[in-house]
């Protein structure tokens, strides 16, 4: 009788262990995450990201207020015309961003992206399919559980092929808030420590984006999106 009471109790905790470990996984987090966001199928049925928005770029301790509209495709291929506030569309910056190079057109004239600028902008639109989710699902995409949360998030590492790893924290309502990882600069192609602050919320087509995005680098502003809208689609 002992002998049978000590193996249940034995049983009883072995399958209690995978159980609690299987809440906090990452896999479990991103579902909830998904889920909080939308749901999988609203996401999918819109993977091309696009918005209009005023940024502020921070460089060299000068402040420039802009207009950006932007596109970004899952694909790799992203799109983005940006002008100085007060001034008119016809001004636009446009920078062109694909998988294996960038172009440049400002005042009538297209050059080709420096590789240092390349580099550091397709990181940067990456992180927009970090933010929508369901593109971790897909492999050969890593998920590796961080033990530690902090401030009462909660996170995970991802790892994909071609691109740095990136620590992706939730909140309590598993909505994400934070992204850390490291880029190359735009100019020297030194690594530098991003770190993506995402808050409010804009939603269209059953999706439930952040509405606002800062960015720095090691510790300082560099750039700070609003959204005016959001505009996903096929």
């Amino acid at each position: 009788m002992r002998k049978t009471m000590w193996f249940l109790v034995i049983c009883l905790v072995v399958t209690s262990i995978p159980a609690l470990a299987r809440e906090d996984a990452p896999a479990v987090l991103l579902g909830k995450a998904i889920k909080a966001m939308g749901g999988a199928e609203a996401i999918n049925a819109a993977p091309i990201l696009a918005w209009t928005g005023t940024a502020s770029v921070h460089v060299a301790e000068k402040v420039s207020e802009i207009r950006v509209v932007t596109e970004v495709n899952p694909n790799g291929d992203s799109l983005s015309r940006s002008w100085l506030v007060g001034q008119d569309a016809s001004a636009a910056r446009v920078l062109a961003i694909t998988p294996r190079g960038g172009k440049l057109t400002r005042d009538g004239k297209t050059t080709a992206a420096p590789y240092a600028q390349w580099d550091h902008e397709r990181i940067q639109f990456s992180i927009y399919q970090l933010i929508r989710l369901t593109p971790l699902l897909e492999p050969p995409t890593r998920l590796v559980r961080i033990a530690e949360p902090r401030a009462n998030l909660q996170g995970f590492t991802v790892k994909r092929a071609g691109l740095p790893p990136a620590q992706l924290w939730f909140d309590d309502k598993r909505r994400l808030r934070e992204i850390d990882l490291t880029v190359p600069d735009a100019e020297t192609h030194e690594p530098v420590a991003e770190v993506v602050t995402l808050d409010g919320e804009i939603v269209a087509a059953g999706i439930r984006w952040p509405r606002i995005l800062k960015i720095a680098l090691n510790g300082k502003p560099y750039f700070d999106l609003e959204l005016d809208t959001f505009s996903p689609h096929r």
